[in-house]
């Protein structure tokens, strides 16, 4: 049980700019908390890398709004979010780093933990937490909350991305057709000659098939079947 009031502000899909947001306003309430927690994921830094002095300009203004006294004891970022958790690419693993750097050198607490992480499943939409998740992220919260720095700030790599599966190409049985077609009558593939190709029949080559020579019609030319397709010749004999 956390003692005194707790307050909890969610902003879906929300970024520095809406917690820069919501400290102001406290501020000009004159509103001050005992601890703060701020959870950050980097919902604008998932797809391409940031501007990253436009961006640090917008975390130095929050890092001054922490320390003018809106907070009284300690206040703890959560940044656990890693690429391999949502799909996401390299990129976004490099901004959230840069991102906690500057928190950590600014003199805030950062935690990670990226095996807690991995272990809370998402919802169907692979984004957010599955409701079956929140008695394990109450306790975690409660004790981020509670425990002033008594766990080692953790400042590891996140998890590599899960390895793909393995794949085990499709075995193919060739059995013979009780059913086989009678043969039809071809032109070889090769030109060679006027058999049937044997492919064309469940046996060996069977005995040479005559063909009729293609004779000319007047506004058509002959076609031969080869390995490359139809093709017309420029002349051939009438």
């Amino acid at each position: 049980v956390i003692p005194g009031t707790l307050e909890v502000h969610p902003y879906p899909g929300g970024g520095i700019n809406e917690i820069r947001s919501f400290l102001r306003g406290s501020a000009a309430r004159g509103k001050a908390y005992q601890v703060l927690g701020i959870s950050y994921f980097g919902n604008e830094h998932t797809a391409s890398p940031m501007n990253e002095q436009v961006f640090h300009e917008a975390w130095q203004d929050l890092y001054d709004l922490l320390g003018s006294g809106i907070v009284l004891d300690r206040v703890v970022f959560f940044m656990g979010g890693y690429s391999a958790k949502y799909g996401y690419s390299q990129v976004y693993d490099d901004n959230m780093e840069t991102i906690r750097r500057w928190t950590r050198d600014a003199g805030f607490e950062v935690r990670t933990d990226f095996e807690k992480v991995a272990e809370w499943r998402l919802s169907a939409d692979n984004l957010h937490w599955d409701v079956e998740m929140n008695r394990d992220l109450a306790d975690y919260w409660c004790r981020l909350l509670l425990n002033a720095r008594q766990d080692p700030v953790d400042i590891g790599p996140p998890p590599p991305a899960p390895a793909p599966p393995i794949f085990t190409p499709p075995v193919y049985v060739a059995t013979p057709r009780l059913d086989a077609p009678s043969p039809v009558a071809a032109t070889s593939v090769s030109g060679e000659g006027n058999g049937i190709p044997w492919w064309m029949t469940q046996d060996f080559p069977p005995e040479p098939v005559p063909v009729k020579p293609v004779k000319r019609v007047q506004d058509s030319s002959p076609v031969i079947l080869n390995s490359t397709g139809p093709t017309t010749p420029h002349s051939a004999a009438p």
